[in-house]
Parts: C-alpha cells; structure tokens; sequence
C-alpha cells in the first residue's frame, strides 16, 4: 500500500486508524462501541519495510522506474520506491538496481490493450544478511536467457524469479518460477532464523513479530499440558514462540512451502517435537483433526484480507477451545468472524498493531473466550 497518511504525526494517525477499525469492529461483529483497544508496540516511522511489491512506470524522462502508480495509467503518475523513507535501505537500493537493469533490457510495462506482454509488477524482499529475492511478473512468457543475462543487481545471494499473469489474471507470487539463485531466504526474529521459501510470505515488516509473539504468548497464557492449534501458521513465528514456552502446537497453513520451511525452522530450533506443522485449507484441515477426535485447548486463526467464515469458525467451536485468538490485517475480516463465532463467544481483549506506519492498516488482535 501506499503512505496516504504519513504527512500526519504519529499519535493523529492512531487517531484516526483506531476509531476506522473500532467502526468495523462495532458495525460487522456487533461489540460495544467504548470496548476498550490495547495499543501494542509497533514499526518504526521509517526503514520498517523489507519488501515492496512495486509497478513499472515511466517517468518523465522516458525512464522505467519501480514504485506505486495511479491506476490505469503506467506513465508520469509513479512513486519511485527506491527514494521511499519506509522502505529498508536494502531494498531501496535492490529496487534502484533492478529498474535500471530492466530499463537497459527495454522491458515494458504491461498494458492490456497495447502491451500485453509487459511488465506487470516486481515483488522483492531483502533479508538483513543481504539474502534478496526478486519475482518479476509479466503478461506474456519473457526471454528468461536476456533477463538472466541482464538483470545484476549487487546482491550477492540474490534469488530471480518470474511468473506468468495472464492479462484477465490479477495477484503476485502466483506461481514463481526460478531463474537464478536460491528459492529462499532467512529472515531473524528474536532467537530464530526464518527460512522462507516462495511462495511462502514472510513478515514484510520483521521487527514487529517479537511484539506480536509477545502479545500471542500474554493473551493465551497457555498452561501446562495445553495444546495450541495455530490455522495459517506461515513460516511459523508464532507456533515456534508458543513451543519455545513448552506448549505443544500444531502449525496448520494450505501453503506447502510455508509448511516444509515452518518443519525446518522448527528443526533448526530443536522445537520439532513440540511444535509440528500440517498442510491443508482450513476447513478441510479442521474436519480431518475432529474425525480424528483431536481437541485444542487454545485456537490461533491467523488470517488475511478475508473472513474464515462460519464453516471453519464452526470447526473451530468444535475443537472446544477454552479461547481462541483472532489475528488479521482487517478489522473487517476478524469482525466478520467474531461474528461467525456465535452468540456463546465473547471478545475479551482486542488490540491493534502498527506494521506499517504511513498507511490505513492494523493488525486486529482479538481474544474470544466462552460466556
């Protein structure tokens, strides 16, 4: 996303950030409008961002550049990522070098009309040991022998990768194909060394994950012999901080390679016989756990830009939780689902988390347990 909000100061955009959310929260999962919202620690105003996902346009100069554009146009109306305050200084620099290494290649921005071909967006992460990967997706099959001959960015572990988007097509990190260099890379958090392999999202913002692992392990508060069922597990940040505790935990998330790099991660750690992790979409993945007669004392829904919905929150009522923890990006999403958890749940604690600074965006924790 965009700053839109960063000319304003930092206590004026919680301001107005918490009183949007607040609004979803009351509005779509009917909680009182004065429930009380946890502040929790969060990025830095600047530098916070180790990946951008960056749409080609052409400057006034006839120059190709990486940033964000106004939509349909792909000329003139750009922001040049690589100049962004919010961006790392390594991914600043990673997305300088490669927009002057596709410029010289004579790589075009996509247009449906004109360039079907072209250019459609560039996804890049930058590790804070100078591991980066770069995904460029186009319109069409590219010449991958010119682009790996011609894009060099000055990144020693540097891994190049493309992906096909139809026209009619929309979404990053489709299908990633390697053209060069390794398929992963580490992140580090706290004690852990991250390894994330695409397709698998890693944090684009790592230093706010010990303040959400935090927030996870005082909320829960898991006692001896609980176990933890964590849906949309990821590379497994969470799962391994809870297991770190001496809790077991079952890492469930439908992205294969987020689950292999969460079994090695938790490999690395020594923490893989508490914490182990499973492939499968929620729904399906909750059905298998109760035919088997599996139970979970305490439930994480770890979420995206949509609700779960009322079969998987009706899978996660029959785990018989004593709490279950809502996380996601939109308040929307997380109110919908406290929603779909019935009438017999409650909300206790609720908290936002500032991952990026600048923006319309929070992380929405939210606490559930029984009435």
């Amino acid at each position: 996303p965009g700053c839109p909000l960063r000319h304003l100061s930092d206590a004026r955009q919680w301001t107005l950030r918490e009183a949007s959310h607040r609004g979803a929260l009351v509005r779509l999962g009917g909680l009182p409008a004065d429930h009380p919202i946890e502040r929790l620690p969060g990025a830095a105003r600047d530098g916070y961002r180790a990946r951008a996902v960056a749409r080609p346009y052409v400057d006034e100069q006839g120059r190709l550049r990486l940033g964000l554009r106004e939509l349909p146009t792909y000329s003139v109306a750009g922001i040049d990522l690589s100049r962004c305050p919010a961006q790392t200084e390594g991914s600043r620099a990673l997305l300088a070098s490669l927009a002057a290494d596709l410029d010289a290649l004579r790589i075009v921005p996509f247009d449906e009309e004109t360039r079907p071909h072209g250019l459609r967006h560039v996804v890049v992460q930058v590790a804070d040991d100078g591991e980066a990967q770069v995904v460029l997706g186009f319109g069409a099959e590219p010449d991958r022998a010119a682009l790996v001959a011609g894009v060099q960015p000055a990144h020693p572990h540097l891994g190049l990768h493309v992906e096909v988007i139809l026209p009619h097509k929309h979404g990053t990190l489709v299908r990633p194909e390697p053209l060069r260099g390794p398929a992963h890379l580490h992140l580090t958090v706290g004690p852990d060394r991250l390894r994330g392999t695409l397709p698998a999202w890693l944090p684009q913002t790592p230093a706010t994950v010990p303040a959400l692992q935090a927030a996870v392990l005082d909320w829960l508060a898991p006692g001896p012999g609980e176990r933890v069922i964590e849906v949309g597990c990821g590379v497994g940040p969470l799962s391994l901080a809870l297991a770190r505790q001496g809790t077991p935990v079952l890492g469930i998330d439908h992205n294969r390679a987020a689950v292999l790099d969460a079994q090695h991660n938790a490999a690395q750690a020594g923490l893989n016989e508490r914490a182990t992790f499973r492939v499968g979409r929620a729904e399906k993945a909750l059905r298998r756990l109760l035919a088997g007669g599996e139970r979970a004392d305490l439930v994480v829904l770890h979420g995206m830009r949509k609700p779960y919905g009322p079969a998987v929150l009706a899978g996660v009522r029959a785990l018989t939780p004593r709490a279950i923890l809502m996380i996601g990006p939109s308040a929307g999403a997380v109110a919908r689902d406290v929603a779909d958890a019935g009438p017999a749940w409650q909300v206790g604690r609720l908290g936002l988390l500032d991952q990026l600074p600048g923006t319309a965006w929070l992380l929405t924790l939210a606490l559930l347990t029984p009435r």
